[in-house]
């Protein structure tokens, strides 16, 4: 009996010993990982768990400190075993969905997510684990409500401020952001993060001279952080300090060439430069080359000269050549390719020489939603619904796809490119250029209000086409992003039940004249031709930048808005590549007025059947009723009844009489070539001598819209926006003096 209680005396005390020790040992491995010291704390909860096995507090916790190390699959054994020893451990199922999420597993991260709040509903982290989720997919006003049931909370959360704050960001809704990242900045005054939110929403708002503030203690914070500084520079450029803008941009360039905004938004303030050209040149000449000296082939430097010289009236034909040669080569993508275990091939380098495609631009507000559904469904073509894939062969969308192996680019385009699934989705696809704004891209195109009672939203079977992509892959010795451009295509028609035919034309709705993507198309595609569709150049022009009207916020952005198309619609009169490639405009009032002889002419160019399909308006078969922001949406499309019809806009619904005879003028050679307007020389040579000395000075709707900039702003003339806008003029009418006309304009669709 004695040698009993002896035993269990010892037992119980080897027990308190252990629970000492286990405690001890605890909680050193918390003060570890408050501290950041994660390898260490680990080590530590690893000697809890040699004594205490069914300790699910450690196992939690070692957990979450195999997440902060990047070890998922470890972190996730620990939840799994932790919630076998307590099944109604809420914190275990959150940390356990913030592993899933890092493995891509949003969908069971979500179900976690579900059963911690179902067992502690008031459960912050979750709320705000939860939204991020919900950020990622792009369901915007779920995950802001689910930040805000964290906030209410636990109200000194300081990331949901962060998070909501982006997201209001993102829906536009600045006044509000303003106030989540005040908040953010009063719980911590050292967060980099926080005064950068707020200095960027701030100059979205007009007030740069906060925002200059907020941002400059930011970089004081953290002087490398390219995106501080990129901020920094947007402020600086719009207040006028341009020395130091011009700085700032070179510095983030100099850290990661890849940020594409950078270069643009430099070359802006080149641009605003050759107003002044002959007294800026140098400075010019001097920031391109410190720019550029470790890069000197650099395909955004190639882009930078083309727009000056565009901007100066010079000649562009060697530039744009080297932009297509300083473009990623596709041997530069197979070597991508090698790198992540594609297998070798004997197959020479070969571009697309065989595969037939045509591109389809706009020109101002033209239509081209509208021609697009007419060739839709022809036997002969394959084409995807809308412009979803105009930024495919943008900076940075093959590194995107290929990012996962050879094996995973199928689910990486998919992932990419969702909306084409299902057209009510979200999501963003890759932007057509540097800046574009963000829309929901099949609300915008009405292909979620499809068929004969527009309720049938436009859907593609996502997992047969994966599969049928992933087959198509499996047969190929190795992958470029030309031919899988085909690819896509090919899965695509095979999906809906079309059909592949290697002699298929690919029309390819583009939609935007990005230098970057053309040259990259005409990369893999020299055989490439371009179709613009186009209506009466003014006409266009005016119904284009007139859907900005209803623009609220900060005036001066409504103003370069405005400005901006303008002036692309003046430079797209001999856009680039015109001259090197079969280029034609296919006019839309002829589409509308004489529907069977535009189409019939249409296919002798393209080289293809004439098709019943080409006088129906769908999509996948499909009644398309427009575009949603069109005064004709929800009827039929191709009637010319309506008095309300856009090619029976009058002209002037923007322009007054003055600026109206400057962009007509400008225009002129444009209009007669795609036979609006009948040749008078002399006229014209009389009008170009007139508008000269107008462009010195602004025009009314410039004046208008002045009225409107937020007070931090300098006044007109000062701006970046007039600069650029005026060196746009003065270029295109220098171009008109010195020729006549302009060159390696597109011809007309032969009829």
């Amino acid at each position: 009996m004695i040698k009993e209680e002896n035993a269990e005396n010892a037992e119980n005390a080897e027990n308190a010993e252990n629970a000492e020790n286990a405690e001890n040992a605890m909680d050193t491995a918390i003060k570890l990982h408050q501290a950041g010291k994660m390898a260490d704390a680990t080590k530590w909860y690893l000697q809890v768990l040699e004594l205490q096995p069914d300790n699910s507090d450690a196992l939690s916790n070692l957990g979450v400190a195999y997440i902060e190390l990047g070890d998922l699959e470890s972190a996730i054994a620990c939840f799994k075993k932790a919630l076998v020893f307590r099944p109604d451990f809420a914190v275990c199922y959150n940390n356990y969905a913030r592993a899933a999420m890092g493995l891509g597993n949003n969908d069971f991260a979500v179900t976690l997510l579900q059963k911690a709040l179902h067992l502690e509903p008031d459960y912050p982290d979750a709320n705000f684990n939860l939204g991020i989720i919900l950020r990622d997919q792009d369901k915007f006003d779920e995950a802001a409500e689910a930040y805000r049931k964290a906030l209410e909370l636990s109200p000194n959360y300081f990331g949901a401020h962060v998070n909501l704050g982006n997201i209001l960001k993102t829906q536009e809704k600045f006044d509000e952001a303003v106030s989540c990242f005040q908040k953010a900045v009063s719980i911590r005054k050292d967060s980099y993060e926080a005064l950068n939110n707020l200095g960027d929403v701030l100059y979205e708002l007009g007030y740069l001279n906060y925002s200059v503030s907020c941002l400059r203690q930011a970089r004081l914070i953290n002087p490398d952080n390219t995106s501080i500084v990129y901020n920094l520079a947007n402020t600086l450029r719009d207040l006028g300090q341009l020395e130091e803008a011009i700085s700032c941009y070179q510095n983030v360039i100099s850290k990661d060439h890849d940020f594409g905004y950078a270069h643009s938004n430099l070359g802006t303030i080149l641009r605003a430069m050759c107003l002044d050209f002959k007294s800026n040149k140098p400075k010019i000449i001097d920031t391109l080359d410190k720019t550029y000296s470790a890069t000197p082939d650099s395909v955004e430097c190639s882009i930078i000269k083309d727009a000056l010289n565009e901007l100066i009236g010079e000649d562009v034909l060697d530039i744009q050549k080297s932009i297509a040669e300083t473009l990623p080569t596709i041997e530069q993508q197979i070597v991508i390719n090698e790198k992540i275990g594609t297998p070798p091939t004997n197959i020479g380098v070969e571009k697309n020489e065989k595969q037939q495609v045509v591109a389809l631009f706009h020109f101002g507000r033209s239509g081209s939603g509208y021609l697009h559904t007419l060739i839709d469904g022809h036997p002969g073509i394959s084409t995807l619904p809308g412009n979803y894939l105009r930024g495919f062969f943008g900076r940075g969308v093959w590194s995107q796809l290929v990012s996962k192996g050879y094996q995973g680019i199928p689910l990486e385009f998919a992932k990419l490119y969702e909306v084409l699934f299902d057209a009510t989705h979200q999501g963003r696809v890759p932007p057509g250029f540097i800046g574009e704004e963000y829309r929901p891209e099949g609300k915008s195109e009405g292909y979620d209000r499809m068929g004969d009672d527009h309720d049938t939203p436009l859907k593609l079977d996502r997992s047969r086409f994966i599969a049928n992509l992933e087959e198509l892959l499996s047969k190929e010795a190795f992958m470029d992003q030309g031919r899988f451009f085909v690819k896509v295509h090919q899965a695509y028609d095979i999906t809906i039940g079309r059909g592949w035919s290697d002699n298929k034309l690919i029309f390819y709705h583009i939609h935007y004249n990005d230098k970057y993507c053309i040259g990259n198309l005409i990369k893999y595609f020299p055989q490439a031709r371009f179709l613009t569709i186009i209506r009466s150049p003014l006409q266009s022009c005016e119904s284009w930048i007139a859907k900005l009207s209803s623009m609220d916020g900060n005036g001066y952005k409504l103003y370069s808005s405005v400005t901006t198309r303008v002036a692309s619609v003046l430079r797209q009169v001999n856009f680039f590549n015109s001259h090197m490639k079969d280029s034609v405009g296919i006019r839309l009032e002829d589409i509308k007025k004489e529907l069977k002889k535009t189409m019939q002419g249409l296919c002798a160019w393209l080289e293809v059947e004439e098709s019943p399909s080409l006088y129906e308006s769908t999509m996948q078969g499909l009644k398309w009723w427009g575009d949603p922001s069109s005064k004709l949406f929800g009827r039929k499309h191709e009637s010319t009844v309506w008095k309300d019809d856009p090619i029976k806009l009058k002209k002037g619904t923007y322009f007054g009489d003055r600026d109206r005879f400057i962009v007509e003028t400008l225009l002129y050679p444009f209009s007669v070539k795609l036979g609006y307007e009948e040749w008078n020389r002399e006229k014209f040579r009389a009008d170009l001598a007139k508008i000269r000395p107008m462009l010195d000075k602004p025009l009314d709707f410039e004046l208008k819209l002045a009225s409107g900039f937020p007070a931090d702003y300098p006044d007109l003339e000062y701006t970046e926006a007039y600069k650029i806008f005026h060196a746009n003029l003065l270029g295109r009418w220098n171009i008109l003096d010195k020729f006549g006309t302009y060159p390696n304009m597109m011809r007309k669709l032969p009829e």
